[in-house]
């Protein structure tokens, strides 16, 4: 099934390392949604807001970051050197200076995987750590929560299980 808009794979913003747009999913624990509901797109909707049961296709291209070297390789392998577009912020944000930035080349993921799957110990192990990376450093940075970004869809059947009616905890 296609997906509903364009998803653009180039680079995202200057103080994030995700890219422009994707489908983005989150895994459901229990009885709870996934926790990137309670980001509700940054604060742009409000309940209710509908949840659905996306189940993955088993031959689903996914790259799994489940630590700091997941996402080393991914950088190494898809490369991008953004030390221009970044050196401000990554300097405000995390006291890098006079270091190549190598971010995801988004583009050449998009072609070799359907999404990147950023799982709880991904998040904690990456999320503003300076990780070295080929005489330069990488970092995961404002992905927020676990989460899947979806490039291409891989799903079986979508199953709209209801709406999450409760306030969400995030306001913006």
């Amino acid at each position: 099934m296609p997906l509903p808009f364009d998803v653009d794979v180039t680079d995202g913003l200057p103080n994030s390392t995700m890219p422009r747009s994707a489908l983005w999913t989150s895994t459901r624990i229990g009885i709870l949604p996934g926790t990137a509901l309670f980001f509700a797109w940054d604060a742009r909707v409000a309940p209710p807001v509908a949840i659905w049961d996306m189940p993955v296709e088993q031959d689903a291209a996914v790259y799994e970051v489940m630590a700091a070297e997941d996402w080393s390789r991914l950088c190494a392998d898809h490369p991008r050197d953004t030390t221009d577009r970044r050196r401000e912020s990554w300097a405000e944000d995390l006291g890098v200076h006079d270091r190549r930035i190598i971010t995801p080349a988004w583009e050449s993921v998009g072609e070799r995987w359907d999404a990147v799957h950023l799982t709880v110990a991904g998040l904690l192990t990456t999320t503003g750590r300076i990780i070295p990376i080929d005489g330069g450093v990488t970092s995961v940075l404002r992905w927020h929560t676990e989460t899947t970004a979806w490039f291409r869809p891989a799903f079986e059947r979508p199953v709209l299980t209801g709406d999450w009616t409760a306030d969400l905890p995030y306001t913006g």
